[in-house]
């Protein structure tokens, strides 16, 4: 038991890229260095809470941390437009206000990939007439996507120079996450689903989270028994 980092990436700039130029070695290794560098800073300050963010593709903000946090730790957030924010402090009618705000808005899924929405644009009829590349531009220009990362994971990493991180593994496994989402973890080292997808989101959009139990989950896809237990213990 210990931290997690939870971090954000903006996707435009990474798909758009990807779309252009294809995933390059050398990008994809960038972006698996941006990433696991913002991860291992914030793990060094063991406990970290402030926003910070890392600079990729010459942008600033495409990578982006809401903090660190320990796993017996109870936390509440709000995704709004374009970051994850921690509530400093926050009370049983805090919880009950976001989820009922959660309700109106809607549950935001995971987003399909180009491949399916082109097989069922084959395979259905409503569909076959459809401008299939237009959804997909829908799809494309997903604002961002929510991970958190076990610092337990990042212990190593602390005593080894930059240039000998597994920077392209954790680049690829990244952007299979960002471009499949058929994958919800990522293996670092010998730590199996050390990085851990929480889901997509497009702009503007509202969801609110809870850290518990060593995991981010949405409020909406908290079991209600279990969050009206969380909400008696406050």
């Amino acid at each position: 038991m210990g931290h997690a980092n939870i971090i954000s990436l903006i996707e435009g700039p990474i798909r758009s890229f990807v779309r252009e130029q294809g995933a390059t070695e050398g990008f994809t290794k960038d972006l698996g260095h941006s990433f696991l560098k913002l991860a291992v800073h914030n793990s060094q300050l063991n406990g970290y809470k402030s926003s910070d963010s890392q600079s990729f593709l010459s942008l600033s903000n495409i990578i982006s941390s809401s903090g660190s946090f320990h796993s017996a730790e109870l936390q509440l957030f709000f995704w709004a437009g374009s970051r994850l924010v921690p509530f400093q402090c926050f009370s049983k009618s805090d919880i009950a206000f976001l989820l009922k705000l959660e309700h109106l808005v809607g549950h935001i899924d995971f987003l399909p990939p180009l491949e399916v929405i082109r097989k069922r644009g084959k395979d259905d009829i409503s569909l076959r007439h459809s401008k299939i590349e237009e959804l997909y531009t829908a799809i494309d220009n997903a604002y961002a996507s929510l991970y958190y990362i076990y610092e337990d994971a990042l212990l190593d990493f602390n005593t080894i120079d930059e240039s000998k991180w597994p920077s392209l593994e954790l680049g690829q496994g990244v952007l299979d996450l960002l471009l499949k989402n058929d994958e919800k973890g990522i293996k670092l080292g010998s730590h199996f689903d050390a990085i851990v997808k929480v889901g997509v989101f497009l702009k503007p959009s509202f969801a609110a989270f809870l850290w518990r139990n060593n995991g981010l989950r949405r409020l909406l896809d908290i079991d209600p028994e279990e969050l009206q237990e969380i909400i008696d213990s406050l």
